[in-house]
């Protein structure tokens, strides 16, 4: 500690989370099933911007293609919402 190896650690100067909880003798299944979960919906969004990306290049329909990088876009905001900083997904743009 004195020579401030700990002092940029995740969660710094934050109080532990659950700490006021009850013991939950299954709590490590339900943090490794909430992260397991996670990363299915980044794949998710992952696959359906690589998927669609392609052909909304090449629509002709503007109004079509705005409406669902909007879709995707709201998607990608969800998912980021849990992610921490450096993994979050960048929005597409037209």
């Amino acid at each position: 500690m004195e020579r401030g190896e700990f002092d940029h650690l995740p969660g710094a100067g934050k109080p532990i989370a659950d700490l006021d909880a009850g013991y939950d003798p299954a709590w490590w299944v339900r943090r490794w099933l909430e992260r397991s979960r996670l990363e299915d919906a980044v794949h998710e969004v992952r696959r359906t911007i690589d998927r669609e990306l392609p052909f909304l290049r090449v629509e002709r329909d503007r109004e079509r293609v705005t409406r669902r990088m909007a879709e995707i876009n709201e998607m990608i905001a969800a998912v980021n919402e849990a992610l921490p900083e450096g993994e979050r997904i960048a929005p597409i743009a037209g």
